[in-house]
């Protein structure tokens, strides 16, 4: 299985980025954050492993250096 073919569910990325599914849930209502797609009719939440690592890679911080 592929990183294209992995979903993680709100609960497994809130645990990856050590926060709470809360903060996931405002992040999408205010249109911010990694892309997700709903499935069915109950609207299930999943977030795409290679949309996330993409997002991770994006937002990284490089430390700044002093000479």
């Amino acid at each position: 299985m592929t990183d294209d073919d992995t979903f993680l569910t709100e609960d497994q990325l809130a645990e990856r980025w050590q926060c709470s599914a809360r903060t996931l849930r405002n992040d999408r209502h205010r249109g911010r954050g990694v892309p997700y797609t709903k499935l069915g009719g109950s609207g299930r939440v999943r977030y795409s492993l290679a949309a996330v690592r993409a997002w991770e890679t994006g937002h990284a911080v490089a430390p700044e250096t002093t000479a």
